[in-house]
C-alpha cells in the first residue's frame, strides 16, 4: 500500500493513542468555547478539519444525536451522519445561539486558522510529532472506534471512505493499540 496510506511512517505513527486523545480533549477545555467545540467535534467524529469547519447549526441533529458532515473531498455534495456525544452538538448549538438560523456556520474562520488553533491545543497537551495534527485526530478516532468493536463497514461510512480497503489501514497499529486488539480475543 502507498506510504501516504499507512498509519506508521518513517517519522513514527500518524495517529493519536487513546491517552493522547484524552490529553488533547482536556487541553481543549482550557480554551475559548469555539475552539473547544471544534476540538471535540474532531476527536469524536473523525471528520476532516475542512468538513468540521463547514458544519452549520442545522447539521447538529439533536433528534438522533449526530452531526451531518459534508464530504468536501469528493467535489460533489455527499453527506454522512456521524453519531457524536450529546455535549458536542449541544455546545455547538449554544455557541451560535438558539435564535441563529439553521444555515449559520459554527465557525467563520478558514482552515489555516483552524489548523493553528488545534496546534495550540496540541502544544498545551504536550503532544508532539507527526501525529499532532487534525489528521492525527481523525486517525486516532478510527483506531479507537475499531478498538471499541465498531465494525469496519460502519467506520467506513462514518469516515466517508468509498472503499473498505482504505478503512482497513486502521488495523495496522502497533504497541498498546495492537495489544488492545489482541486482548479482545482472549478469555
Amino acid at each position: 500500500m502507498d506510504a501516504e496510506w499507512q498509519l506508521i511512517g518513517e517519522r513514527g505513527r500518524k495517529y493519536l493513542t487513546e491517552a493522547e486523545r484524552r490529553a488533547f480533549s482536556a487541553a481543549a477545555m482550557e480554551g475559548p468555547l469555539p475552539d473547544r467545540v471544534l476540538a471535540h467535534l474532531l476527536v469524536h467524529s473523525g471528520a476532516r478539519l475542512s468538513e468540521a469547519l463547514s458544519v452549520r447549526k442545522g447539521d447538529l441533529d439533536a433528534s438522533v444525536g449526530s452531526v451531518l458532515v459534508r464530504t468536501l473531498k469528493k467535489r460533489k455534495d455527499h453527506f454522512r451522519l456521524i453519531p457524536t456525544p450529546i455535549c458536542v452538538w449541544q455546545a455547538g448549538r449554544r455557541m451560535v445561539g438558539e435564535d441563529a438560523p439553521d444555515e449559520q456556520r459554527l465557525w467563520t474562520f478558514c482552515r489555516t486558522t483552524g489548523w493553528r488553533k488545534m496546534k495550540r491545543i496540541f502544544a498545551r497537551a504536550g503532544i508532539e510529532g507527526v501525529h499532532a495534527c487534525p489528521k492525527g485526530l481523525r486517525h486516532g478516532f478510527a483506531v479507537s472506534a475499531l478498538n471499541a468493536g465498531v465494525p469496519l463497514p460502519l467506520l467506513r461510512r462514518w469516515l466517508g471512505h468509498s472503499s473498505i480497503r482504505t478503512t482497513s489501514i486502521y488495523t495496522e497499529v502497533m504497541g498498546e493499540e495492537e495489544r488492545a486488539f489482541a486482548e479482545r480475543m482472549w478469555w
